[in-house]
């Protein structure tokens, strides 16, 4: 969000403030804007007894209606970025780091016959309309009716020695995930191929979060690889769109129940605390991404664990990873960001298209705190639950205007963050087809907490930015967390 606009009811009289990046915006745009607005407010639509917000009160949280009502859009015309995309498109600018947001997936398959695979791809292109997606820099999106053929780029690996062979491929993943396309460019993906032997092909496919959240790419990975095995396969049309959630999203924002969502985040971020602050190497951007990976046996006891205490199973892995990070903490309290990938039950198509649809929680974490293991469980479980009941007032507006304010002295900066599971879905990949690696790239963020159900197992995953901490540090610290993880301490 590059301008936020807000009205205030002071007294009786209106009070206007824009909150801008001013660097965005070319000199004299913006006082030349707000000096149109109060023009026009005053010759066309103040008049003498007119208040804003009168006999107006926030109700209880339980007598809150959060249902979301459905609006459909016009395919044809361009529809507003949620504010999460708002963060995702202003990470990409030069303000905001040069980012894109994205996720890297590599995926291996036999005898790979790129034909068909160049047309499963156009398939799904034209299947998940959010694969054509334009993002404006007005803060709006819009899909396009037709885009220009997608080639795939194949690079042949196969005469290349081991040692060649990883460092090339290595390349590509990097290449990939600092790929970073302007706003208002197409496309928000890159698809690549890597022919390794006769037999042995890899298929490189990164997403911007900005079109496509972790549901969605599980969504995307299965139709490609369905699309391929199957050319003749019609397409799966949807009564919902995802530019309809969007206009559903922007009408609640007028609603006394999104108000009310405001006042609980105002109420949250004027105490919450800033993220962890660890010891780094260096204050730069973001130049890369190093995964640590272990796998956890001891998953079936942590599900059960999660059962008797009827929370998710992702709670227990957030509080051992709160245990673990405030050992490494300097004593102070800190704030961890969990996204949630759960959807909102607006409509039966919601979990079958793509499109940005995460939910955001804040948790505090205080190191002095004395509680045993289940009750931190209890606690954790608890403030997620508050926050999630908020949706789909995501609270980034909130958290903006609290830190443009100039009493503000917190930091309010969350570089630790948590990925939530990702929901049980019918989309699953062929048998000739097998996910090989997942990489993350976050604006802002230093190290993301990665969970991966396979079952009677879990896959651990930290992405960490690389050349901010301590190699060493990182390391042990993950070793601490998997060890947390599979101690017993749930048992």
């Amino acid at each position: 969000m590059y301008l936020d606009c807000q009205v205030y009811d002071i007294n009786g009289e209106l009070q206007i403030s824009f909150d801008a990046v001013m660097a965005y915006y070319q000199t004299g745009l913006l006082e030349h804007v707000f000096a149109e607005l109060i023009h026009a407010l005053q010759t066309t639509m103040l008049k003498p007894r007119c208040h804003i917000g009168r006999d107006c009160r926030y109700p209880e949280h339980g007598d809150v209606n959060h249902s979301l009502t459905i609006v459909r859009a016009d395919p044809l015309k361009s529809f507003p970025l949620t504010e999460l995309q708002q963060a995702y498109a202003f990470g990409k600018t030069a303000y905001g780091g040069e980012v894109a947001t994205q996720v890297y997936s590599a995926l291996r398959v036999k005898h790979l016959d790129l034909a068909r695979l160049q047309a499963a791809l156009a398939k799904l292109i034209a299947n998940h309309v959010m694969l054509r997606a334009v993002i404006g820099l007005e803060g709006q999106q819009k899909i396009l009716a037709s885009v220009p053929d997608y080639r795939i780029k194949v690079d042949d690996l196969r005469l290349a020695e081991p040692e060649q062979q990883q460092a090339a491929i290595a390349k590509i993943e990097r290449d990939m995930l600092m790929r970073n396309g302007p706003l208002g460019d197409w496309p928000h993906f890159e698809l690549r191929v890597s022919l390794l032997d006769h037999e042995q092909a890899l298929i490189h496919f990164s997403v911007e979060l900005l079109i496509a959240d972790a549901l969605s790419l599980e969504i995307l990975r299965a139709d490609l690889c369905r699309f391929y095995q199957q050319p003749e396969a019609d397409l799966t049309p949807r009564d919902l769109s995802y530019a309809d959630y969007c206009l559903s999203v922007k009408h609640y924002e007028q609603t006394l129940a999104f108000q009310h969502s405001q006042a609980y985040w105002q109420q949250k971020f004027s105490t919450l605390p800033s993220g962890l602050h660890l010891a780094r190497l260096n204050s730069g951007g973001h130049i890369g991404t190093v995964r640590l990976d272990a796998v956890l046996t001891e998953w079936p006891k942590i599900k059960q664990y999660a059962q008797s205490l009827n929370v998710p199973p992702s709670v227990v892995l957030l509080t051992a990873y709160a245990k673990v990070l405030s050992a490494w903490s300097d004593g102070q309290a800190f704030s961890i960001v969990i996204p949630s990938w759960q959807r909102l039950p607006v409509h039966p198509d919601i979990n079958h298209i793509v499109g940005d649809f995460t939910r955001l929680a804040w948790l505090p974490v205080n190191p002095q705190q004395t509680l045993s293991f289940t009750e931190h469980v209890l606690a954790v479980h608890a403030e997620l639950q508050r926050d999630f009941a908020e949706a789909p007032a995501s609270g980034l507006s909130v958290l903006r205007k609290q830190a443009l304010k100039p009493a503000q002295r917190r930091s309010l900066k969350f570089p630790i963050v948590f990925t939530d599971l990702v929901p049980e879905h019918e989309s699953k990949l062929p048998a000739e087809f097998s996910l090989t690696k997942t990489l993350s790239r976050t604006a802002h963020v230093d190290i993301d907490n990665i969970s991966t159900d396979h079952g009677d197992t879990l896959g651990l995953h930290w992405d960490v930015a690389e050349a901010v901490y301590a190699v060493a540090d990182v390391e042990l610290m993950f070793k601490e967390y998997w060890g947390v993880c599979g101690g017993g301490q749930y048992c």
